[in-house]
């Protein structure tokens, strides 16, 4: 291998900027030089004074696809490494600097400034770096992948093992890193003291929420608030937590947010891998496994509702444009929950059980088209299995999942309002001759799917239906209109001889909504007749 490492030692070996080398190794960039290449397969750590310290081979390194020798080369950038540093210092470099506090985790080796690497790094052995620091009763939070930047010179640290009584990185088991690590997975750590408090041990709150009712999930444990890792974390942990504040026992749901929405906080996560089966009245009665596998943004949050006077089973339609459409909230146990997966829920189905009418234009959808999300409902993983002919989902067979969420199912009923079958009509143009072409379709009014084949033909064929001179018709295509969350229907291909638009073949729009949202919208300009 010839890498980074490798580089920055050849730089630093000459007395060269050094920072920012970079290894050349494509086909002999600045030549072949003199004799032939013996010594192949380098391998430095990055803290070595000369190039022959580091591990290497002697095989041949000819390549006989190519008849070439592949000859190393380096390019020095950056600025000069002096040896300012005594092997074994170590420091935190933040926004500001060197400090003790937070910030990126360099080591000193050979007199060299080094990084760590984020691979196989813990708490543990964030508590040896805190405690080099001077911090007596150490309390660290683990930041991923060079969060305060990259630094330079050597990874010196790969998959370290610290048991966490330690007083120095180098008294750990250790790797050295491979030759293409690069300071992308620096680590960097958030040093600071224990505060004990007199909080009750097992108690839980919720922290840094807009309202009381959600915010990061902290657990007191001997006497410390620390926050909980989100691995692992759904359904039935967030009802333990909602249950242990107060909320009620029978119809408990809350919306789990793992990714810190609510912050991190100061300090580690104090529980990982929470595993509960809902039953248990408070969080510290549920299994959890400290393999401290769990780093800065995955620290969990979640929101706690109350039961309202919905009745169990009842449904409505979220964030359409009217009350016909929109993402899927159903009551269950009191408690109004987004559906996640649908699996065989008939559009049909749910439309009938909000009193609208059967026809063949009620759709779905999927990945929250209409806005629905965690701040709004709980969204829960139910799968209804319905045969079509059910006049609501209390008929169809479900089954309720454990696991978390985010994006739910939708649907879009459809009003028949009695225009008759095939009749057009223009809506939202600037005049009376000219706008998006809607086409009644089995007793609704439909837009036309205009992403393929609308043209001056079809055109033609709208403008003669409706009474206009025909010849210079303009065909319009726009995905503006205020149409544009409207039931798409069919994509007509007119010959320009037809004297109505149904005339035109045509071919079937798909049931998906996220499929027709916001495509083109076929539209026209018709010229007025001469009166003249």
């Amino acid at each position: 291998g010839w890498g980074y490492q490798e580089a920055f030692v050849v730089c630093r070996q000459l007395g060269l900027p050094a920072t920012d080398a970079q290894s050349v190794y494509y086909y002999n960039s600045f030549g072949y030089g003199h004799g032939i290449p013996t010594l192949y397969n380098w391998r430095c750590i990055g803290n070595e004074s000369s190039l022959n310290d580091c591990l290497k081979s002697t095989s041949s390194c000819y390549y006989s696809y190519r008849s070439v020798y592949r000859i190393s080369g380096v390019s020095c950038k950056g600025s000069i490494v002096p040896g300012n540093c005594s092997t074994g210092s170590m420091r935190l470099v933040g926004p500001n600097g060197p400090n003790k506090v937070e910030g990126r985790v360099e080591y000193c080796s050979n007199g060299v400034w080094g990084t760590v690497s984020r691979y196989g790094f813990d708490v543990r052995d964030a508590h040896v770096v805190c405690r080099r620091l001077g911090h007596q009763t150490p309390r660290a939070l683990i930041i991923w992948n060079a969060y305060f930047g990259q630094g330079s010179g050597p990874v010196v640290f790969y998959y370290l093992g610290c048991t966490g009584s330690e007083d120095r990185l180098e008294h750990c088991t250790y790797s050295s890193s491979p030759y293409y690590l690069s300071h992308a997975t620096d680590v960097g750590v958030k040093c600071s003291e224990r505060v004990l408090t007199d909080c009750i041990n097992g108690s839980v709150r919720l922290v840094n929420g807009t309202t009381p009712d959600e915010g990061r999930v902290e657990v007191c444990i001997n006497g410390e608030w620390g926050a909980v890792c989100g691995r692992y974390w759904d359904r039935s942990e967030t009802k333990v937590v909602c249950k242990q504040l107060g909320y009620s026992q029978d119809a408990v749901e809350g919306s789990v947010f793992r990714y810190s929405k609510f912050g991190d906080g100061d300090y580690q996560q104090i529980l990982w891998n929470i595993q509960c089966t809902g039953s248990e009245t408070s969080l510290t009665s549920c299994s959890n496994y400290h393999n401290d596998n769990c780093y800065y943004g995955r620290t969990v949050g979640i929101k706690c509702y109350n039961t309202t006077n919905c009745t169990h089973g009842e449904i409505k339609l979220y964030g359409g444009q009217s009350n016909a459409e929109g993402d899927l909230l159903i009551c269950f146990n009191g408690v109004w929950i987004f559906v996640c997966d649908w699996w065989s829920i008939l559009p049909n189905v749910v439309c009938r059980q909000l009193g609208y009418q059967d026809n063949n234009w009620a759709s779905y959808s999927y990945n929250s088209l209409f806005g629905s999300n965690n701040n709004v409902a709980p969204m829960v993983v139910v799968r209804f299995s319905c045969s079509g002919n059910e006049n609501s989902l209390d008929y169809c067979s479900n089954n309720t999942y454990n696991y978390h969420c985010d994006t739910a199912f939708g649907f879009i009923c459809s009003s028949v309002v009695n225009c008759s079958n095939g009749t057009i009509r223009l809506t939202d143009g600037g005049g009376d001759n000219e706008g998006r072409v809607e086409i009644c379709t089995d007793g609704i009014w439909m837009t036309i799917d205009a992403r393929y084949y609308w043209n001056y033909n079809n055109a033609k064929v709208v403008c003669r239906q409706l009474g206009y001179y025909d010849t210079w018709s303009v065909a319009i295509t726009d995905t503006n209109w205020s149409g544009k969350n409207e039931r798409v229907g069919y994509r007509y291909v007119c010959t320009g001889t037809e004297n109505k638009l149904s005339s035109c073949s045509k071919y079937s729009p798909s049931s998906y909504a996220n499929y027709w949202f916001n495509q083109k919208r076929g539209g026209v300009d018709c010229q007025y007749n001469d009166t003249g």
